[in-house]
């Protein structure tokens, strides 16, 4: 907050809006001579005048805003990144981003440089998966579904059921089969690498809605993050059946092995199975954040990523976590993918890309 004078102030929210009163703070409206190009978590940190004419406010992935007329208008300096939605990578070398706006990078040096691939989209990407080196899809919002065959040179758009639906993650068992989720209800499927996708579940009711994450242990065995619980197939998607858990909002979920599953969620929440999903117990997150994506090496050796930029590893299947770098990430990373057991990534709001090469797995 910061006043021009005895009447007219200023505020800047963490979603990027800049409020203004002109009668002492009775009274406060949103300036809409800015608007920030992503409403982000942690948008705006700090804002504070030069002068009675002359403001600045400042923010997530280095945007800098100021007036110079008391806020009659309002005009960006610098910053605002890409918010960075998932990560893949098909080889220690190789790997890709997607986020916001159709952004799609590749990278071919580990990390080091990223070069923008064109989709000639606006809209929101939000998953991407490899199948093989050269066989990828992506899913993002309003209905939007694509594969490339050659690495990533080229992308061709696929149809789906779901024309117009947001799809929010991808999951991919092999060449030819793979799942889509169409928020906030339903579960698609295709057997033919994507030229046809078939709705195999609807979720009836209100009690699990929005599914956030698919994993399979093997061809038929899979089970998905949702609201108010997760959903489970046996026999390769053809009949899911729902374990209803009210009240929890999960993101991230892993299939260990015939019995360990393990999901991750908002409020710190931590579940585990033991018995292939017919009871849940909790786990203290020792974290104390909202969890978004989650990976495991092996049963035991996994890592989480969450709100604050907070990454956590755990050697014993979860049980408990260990926080690592500190303070390195800022703000709410969206994934988390490794490599290989030592070479791990991690993409999230403002731009964020994180890198380790650190021994973080002993693998028996």
């Amino acid at each position: 907050m910061t006043f021009l004078n005895y009447q007219t102030g200023f505020i800047s929210s963490q979603y990027g809006n800049i409020g203004k009163t002109t009668n002492g703070g009775v009274n406060w409206f949103i300036d809409t001579s800015f608007t920030p190009e992503y409403r982000d978590v942690n948008v705006f940190w700090d804002i504070n005048r030069v002068d009675t004419n002359i403001v600045y406010s400042v923010g997530s992935g280095g945007i800098i805003v100021r007036t110079t007329n008391s806020g009659e208008v309002w005009e960006k300096q610098v910053g605002n990144l890409q918010t960075y939605n998932d990560t893949y990578f098909t080889d220690v070398n190789t790997g890709y981003i997607v986020g916001e706006k159709g952004v799609l990078k590749k990278t071919t040096d580990a990390g080091l440089s990223w070069n923008s691939i064109n989709l000639n989209t606006s809209f929101g990407l939000n998953k991407i998966f490899f199948a093989n080196q050269n066989t990828g899809y992506i899913c993002g919002d309003s209905g939007l579904v694509k594969k490339t065959t050659n690495a990533g040179v080229n992308w061709i758009n696929q149809i789906t059921p779901a024309a117009d639906t947001n799809l929010t993650t991808i999951y991919f068992q092999n060449e030819s089969t793979g799942y889509i989720n169409a928020f906030p209800r339903s579960i698609l499927k295709t057997i033919n690498g994507g030229q046809n996708w078939v709705r195999v579940y609807y979720i009836t009711g209100f009690d699990i809605t929005d599914i956030k994450d698919i994993d399979f242990l093997n061809i038929n065995f899979g089970i998905c993050a949702a609201d108010n619980g997760l959903i489970k197939t046996s026999d390769g998607g053809n009949n899911w059946t729902k374990i209803i858990i009210a009240g929890l909002v999960l993101n991230s979920v892993n299939y260990l092995d015939s019995s360990n599953i393990i999901a991750f969620g908002y409020g710190d929440k931590i579940i585990k199975s033991t018995d292939a999903g017919l009871s849940w117990f909790n786990i203290n997150n020792q974290t104390g954040t909202s969890i978004f994506s989650s990976e495991f090496v092996d049963l035991n050796n996994g890592i989480i990523c969450g709100d604050g930029g907070r990454i956590a590893k755990t050697s014993n299947g979860g049980i408990n976590w260990t926080i690592l770098l500190p303070d390195l990430a800022t703000e709410r990373l969206h994934s988390i993918f490794f490599s290989n057991v030592n070479t791990g990534y991690s993409t999230g709001q403002a731009g964020q890309i994180i890198k380790t090469t650190c021994i973080l797995f002993f693998i028996n």
